[in-house]
């Protein structure tokens, strides 16, 4: 089953340098679909994105749909990743 997911600003703790603001979102349906996210914060979460698209399970979460992240930038950007099934 394939998924799509949506990132989220869900916090920003100070000025993010490349103008991200809490509520800014993307959503994405496959992998080679383009992004205009800060490219630090992409590079940092993108196996997350894959391997949610992918429908990857990770049994260590409470929820494997959701996921929080923090921008490697001083983590003044807190992001919310969450998928939904494709419909078939």
């Amino acid at each position: 089953m394939r998924y799509r997911v949506t990132i989220e600003v869900d916090k920003v703790n100070g000025e993010c340098h490349a103008g991200h603001k809490e509520g800014d979102s993307w959503t994405i349906d496959s992998p080679d679909q383009p992004l205009a996210i800060c490219p630090v914060a992409l590079v940092a979460v993108w196996q997350k994105i894959y391997a949610m698209l992918l429908g990857a399970d990770f049994w260590w979460a409470e929820n494997s749909d959701v996921a929080l992240f923090s921008c490697p930038d001083l983590g003044i950007v807190t992001f919310k990743i969450s998928r939904e099934p494709l419909e078939s």
